[in-house]
Order: C-alpha cells, then sequence, then structure tokens
C-alpha cells in the first residue's frame, strides 16, 4: 500500500469521495464570482477581469468535473452567456492599451493615437453585443448562482469515486490535449491552433490549482503553466489586434468613399482627414502583425525545448495522486 503524503492544514480532501470534494471546490468559485461581481459592479479598479477570471475557474471546474456533477444545459448556457458578454469589451482594453504604448516607437502623433483610439471605443459602443452592461450581469449572476447552489445541494452522493483518481485521469487527458494543439502551432499563422493551446493550458493550469497544498507536485509546475499561458495570450491577442484594426480601416475606406461620392473633402469639418487616420490605422496594423511574428520566433524557441519537460511535470502529477489513494 502506498504511504499517503501529508497536507497541509487547509489544503484540499483529494482522498474523500469526488462529489464531496467538488461540492466544496464549487462552493469556493461561487463566492469568488459573487466578489467579483460586485467589484465590477461598483467601478472598482480591475472589476472586468477580476470577474472575468473567477468566471472561468468556475465553468472549467463545471466542465471538468460534468461526469460527477452536471448543473443542466440552461445554467451552462446562462454562465457561456456571462463569459462571452465581456470579451469583446476586455479585447478592445487591451487592443487601447497596446495603442497608446505605441506612440513612441510608431513615431505616429499622440493627437491621432487619441483619435483612432476614441473612435474604436465609439464602434464598440455602438455594438449591443460589445459592451459590458453591468446591470444585466448583476442580475444574469444572481439568477445563476442561486440555481447552481440549489443543483449542488440537491445533487446525489456517489461515494463509490475517489476525488484524486477522477482527477488524475482528467489531468492526463486534459494534459494530452494541450500537448496535441502545441504541437499544431507550426507557424505565426496558426491562429486558430494558437487560440485553443491557450485554452486548453488555461483548463489544465485552474484543474491543477485547487491541488496545491494537497499535492506538493503541483507548486513547480503552476509557474511553468502560467508562464505558457500568458505567452500564448499574448501571441493571441496580437491576431486580435490585427482583426480589429482591419475592420477598423474596412470602415474608413467606406467612410472616405462615401465622402468622395458627396465630394466632401474640406479637411477642417472637425475631424482628422481619414486619409491620416487611415495610415495610422494600417501601420498599426503592421506593427501588431511584425510583433506576432516575432513573439512567435521566440515562442517556438523556448517551448520546443521545454516541452518535454512539461510533460513530465504533468505526468508527476498525475501519478502522485494515484499513489496517494
Amino acid at each position: 500500500m502506498s504511504k499517503q503524503r501529508k497536507t497541509k492544514p487547509g489544503a484540499l480532501p483529494i482522498c474523500k469521495t469526488a462529489n464531496k470534494v467538488l461540492w466544496q471546490l464549487l462552493s469556493a468559485k461561487i463566492h469568488s464570482v459573487t466578489v467579483a461581481e460586485k467589484v465590477l459592479r461598483e467601478g472598482g479598479e480591475d472589476g472586468l477581469h477580476q470577474f472575468r477570471v473567477a468566471l472561468r475557474r468556475l465553468r472549467t471546474l463545471l466542465r471538468a468535473y460534468r461526469p460527477q456533477f452536471d448543473p443542466g444545459m440552461k445554467i451552462r448556457g446562462q454562465l457561456s452567456t456571462l463569459a462571452s458578454s465581456t470579451n469583446q469589451a476586455r479585447d478592445l482594453e487591451v487592443l487601447v492599451g497596446w495603442i497608446e504604448s505605441e506612440q513612441v516607437d510608431s513615431g505616429i502623433s499622440a493627437e491621432i493615437l487619441a483619435t483612432v483610439v476614441v473612435n474604436l471605443r465609439t464602434l464598440d459602443a455602438s455594438d449591443p453585443v460589445a459592451g459590458v452592461d453591468g446591470t444585466a450581469i448583476s442580475k444574469c449572476w444572481a439568477s445563476t448562482s442561486k440555481k447552481l447552489s440549489k443543483r449542488i445541494l440537491k445533487a446525489p452522493r456517489d461515494a463509490s469515486v475517489r476525488f484524486n483518481l477522477v482527477t488524475s485521469d482528467l489531468i492526463k487527458r486534459q494534459s494530452d490535449e494541450l500537448l496535441h494543439y502545441l504541437r499544431l502551432i507550426q507557424t505565426a499563422e496558426d491562429v486558430a491552433e494558437n487560440h485553443k493551446a491557450r485554452i486548453a493550458a488555461k483548463r489544465l493550469r485552474y484543474i491543477l490549482e485547487p491541488l496545491r497544498g494537497a499535492v506538493e507536485q503541483v507548486t513547480p509546475l503552476l509557474p511553468l503553466l502560467t508562464c505558457l499561458q500568458d505567452e500564448l495570450g499574448v501571441l493571441n491577442d496580437r491576431a486580435v489586434f490585427v482583426e480589429r484594426l482591419e475592420q477598423y480601416y474596412r470602415g474608413l475606406s467606406t467612410l472616405k468613399l462615401a465622402r468622395s461620392m458627396t465630394q466632401d473633402r474640406d479637411p477642417t469639418a472637425g475631424d482628422f482627414q481619414v486619409d491620416y487616420i487611415a495610415g495610422a490605422v494600417l501601420q498599426l496594423t503592421d506593427r501588431a502583425g511584425v510583433e506576432r511574428r516575432v513573439l512567435f520566433d521566440q515562442f517556438h524557441a523556448d517551448w520546443d525545448s521545454r516541452l518535454v519537460n512539461l510533460a513530465k511535470q504533468i505526468s508527476r502529477v498525475a501519478i502522485a495522486l494515484i499513489n496517494d489513494d
């Protein structure tokens, strides 16, 4: 019989039944989302980010442990709606931050960059899907969290399945998915594969995080996964920048055509000349594309040699969970 590892006080009781441990985890994640939603609702700093991360952690556990507990299609759909309602707003904030940081290196005047930012925000605000409706989010979360908590309390308890064994198998499958998508990223243009690898890394990390203190092999693995997720995220952001800027440029081209047809060519009409703004947008688009290619080359050089070590560390966690049974 394998000797059980000593766990730190307050660590997750991983050798108990899967459902019992899962209820503990889900209750904690629901509370985290509720706290983050309050910060978002009250306009607190970084409220949007806190809410998105807390919600992702909850959804990851619900997805991963669905065989042990399924809240139902309706609740899953409501959680998905909550998550998607903040996507474009987050992407815009990251894009705006990058544009503002480009002033010195790009050589584009601060005034034109400010106009680009204002126009992007205006376009985002005009999209009914893009903006963050804090009131709607609050109402949706209040209703969804209440239903989810009731489902957890009423769910049947299965004493035959141990949490550590379920989680060990889960980690193996999530690791296989992550490594599969990482191997598919061969060029800077493999945007879809990059996105899937980033999601897989994030899900694996969120599954592993609650095991800290209970499985010692998790501690050195989490920073590695965080680094991988962050680097994949930066690559994905650059692809999003190019997409959003190209969309903006197409809108400017349409506006330019409309102005030429009405012969409204007065440069003092109150806005910057469309040509100047379009030129700045093209320059920013090109810079984002170049950055992505440079970042990809760095990523490929770094992680080609680190994937074997990553796979070994994940495997050690999965084995340790089985040995704790």
